[in-house]
């Protein structure tokens, strides 16, 4: 039996809205290798019992799913404020603050 633990993807998600980086990472591996083996489990470090318990990976990909989904809602939410917010503001006084502008392209620098 192969355990994968994800014990850090769902302490990483009881503070933050969604998983990135190596949570994100570790979930597809979780993802994967459960995918190829009927011989791999996902188990999670339960403090209370000082023991592993087998986490249900689908259990865990549905509520990161619930919660990019919450988060996309809320910067939607958050946009349009901020657009609201910005149209407000007397058009010659957003212009002299920059309010509203796309930001500009980086630009490249040639290597020599």
């Amino acid at each position: 039996m192969i355990w994968i633990d994800v014990t850090d993807v769902i302490d990483f998600l009881e503070t933050e809205p969604s998983v990135t980086g190596i949570q994100r990472a570790a979930l597809d591996l979780a993802t994967a290798m459960c995918a190829v083996s009927r011989n791999c489990r996902t188990c999670a470090y339960c403090e209370d019992d000082s023991v592993f318990r087998t986490v249900s990976l689908k259990e865990l990909l549905a509520c990161m799913e619930r919660s990019e989904r919450a988060q996309n809602r809320t910067d939607l939410i958050k946009r349009r404020i901020i657009k609201t917010s910005v149209s407000l503001v007397r058009k010659k006084l957003r212009s002299k603050l920059g309010l509203g502008k796309k930001p500009t392209k980086e630009r490249r620098f040639r290597s020599s």
